[in-house]
């Protein structure tokens, strides 16, 4: 009986502590603006949480911010409902933790973020509790709600600027508009002082040849002399007056160009620096995967067209985990600038080198066979297994495995990424510390 209660008694404990968690998780998804199909899949991850360990959850809701940061195909997400049922027993923290590590890792956060992020992330690091993990998803969740609202801010002020360079852009059609109204205005007014003076001559002449004395000649000149003495007046002073609306109208656009061309640098800075930042991955200070997608894009078109060869090589750190449960993540950190340095020191003009996700790096070598690029991924693997990694004058022992495969008739992409990351799990299966060749 004692034994039934004790059973009873975990499998309560076990069942609150799920609640809790699929609880702060709801409140996670509330706060994310998701697409409709990714939110579905949440959704459906939710509805199998009690088959479904917590930890799979998490690494749902990373996939679908990782898809939503990057817009990555919907085909590279795993669908929830295949996850194992799992007993119901109290979820791993530590498993949890990992995973959230690797949320922050993923999700592109504003720069407005970092701090709270760091802070987070050094809370994550120390180790938390099972009762408080359900507190910090739902903190996690407002930083990252907090991230994606600056995000939406950054693209609103985008728009109101578009809209800005619209107005100006109108404002300039209008001036144009005037400056053809002017210069109809100016032939119009042209055309009738030459009609008045012509009418004026006109009568001038009839008065000298009818005039019947020297008096009545005098009097006729001296009003149509005065008569276009009015004409001339009248047309220098609509003359000055468009005049002058034209160089009040050309002083207001150069105003409005001065000010736009000083936005637009200013824009054109801002948009500089973000794309800077997205294209360099913030943890190593290589190619990020934004970059990589980008590059993997521009080569596929290059191989299509030229046929060169085109080889794709896949990098994963073995034991990693290990790494950062055994020497704790600042290691791990450590242990991921470093190989990324020694592979960076290896890639030669015209390669290509990115962080993927975690701990797995990629690299793109055009004009390369695919012998090449096997003793490529040797020498790198030679490199980074000889290269004394230690932390704190302990020795970190650092391997990676390598899979490699070369662009062949009628690949897509994502065809080669996953050839060879059938090849990187093969090295893995052959013991790690190896290079494979699909």
């Amino acid at each position: 009986m004692k034994v039934a209660r004790l059973a009873d008694s975990h499998n309560a404990d076990a069942q609150r502590l799920r609640q809790q968690y699929v609880g702060a998780l709801t409140q996670f998804i509330a706060k994310l603006s998701l697409s409709a199909d990714a939110l579905e899949r949440v959704k459906l991850c939710l509805a199998n949480a009690r088959s479904s360990p917590v930890e799979a959850l998490l690494e749902q809701l990373a996939t679908e911010l990782e898809a939503r940061e990057q817009g990555s195909p919907a085909a590279a997400l795993r669908a929830c409902e295949d996850t194992a049922p799992a007993p119901e027993a109290p979820a791993d923290t530590a498993a949890v933790e990992n995973v959230l590590l690797t949320l922050f890792d993923r999700v592109v956060l504003s720069p407005g973020s970092e701090r709270d992020a760091k802070r987070h992330k050094e809370t994550l690091l120390q180790g938390i509790s099972a009762e408080e993990l359900p507190r910090f998803v739902n903190e996690l969740a407002e930083l990252i709600s907090q991230s994606l609202l600056l995000t939406q801010r950054e693209k609103q002020e985008l728009e109101a600027f578009v809209e800005t360079l619209l107005e100006k852009l109108r404002a300039f059609a209008l001036f144009v508009e005037n400056v053809q109204s002017d210069i109809r205005e100016a032939r119009s007014n042209q055309e009738d002082f030459q009609e008045s003076w012509d009418v004026h001559a006109q009568t001038l002449e009839n008065g000298v040849a009818q005039a019947t004395s020297l008096e009545v000649l005098k009097a006729d000149v001296n009003a149509q002399l005065e008569q276009m003495r009015t004409s001339m007046t009248e047309f220098r002073e609509k003359e000055t007056e468009r005049i002058r609306r034209s160089e009040d109208r050309s002083e207001t656009l150069q105003g409005k160009l001065e000010q736009m061309e000083t936005e637009t640098a200013e824009l054109r800075n801002q948009l500089a620096e973000n794309r800077a930042k997205l294209l360099q991955d913030a943890g190593t200070g290589v190619h990020s995967r934004f970059a990589y997608e980008e590059r993997l894009s521009q080569e596929h078109a290059s191989w299509l067209d030229t046929g060169r060869p085109l080889a794709f090589l896949l990098l994963d750190i073995d034991y990693f985990n290990s790494i950062n449960d055994t020497f704790g993540h600042q290691a791990g950190d450590r242990v991921l600038r470093l190989v990324a340095q020694l592979i960076e020191t290896r890639t030669r003009k015209g390669d290509f080198f990115a962080r993927v996700s975690g701990e797995e790096f990629a690299m793109l070598l055009p004009a390369t066979e695919i012998d090449a690029a096997r003793k490529l991924a040797e020498q790198i693997r030679n490199i980074v297994e000889q290269s004394g990694f230690n932390h704190k004058g302990n020795p970190v022992p650092v391997t990676v495995s390598c899979g490699v495969t070369g662009f062949r008739r009628g690949d897509t992409p994502e065809a080669v990424f996953e050839r060879a990351d059938q090849a990187l799990h093969e090295a893995k299966l052959s013991g790690r510390n190896c290079t494979v060749v699909n």
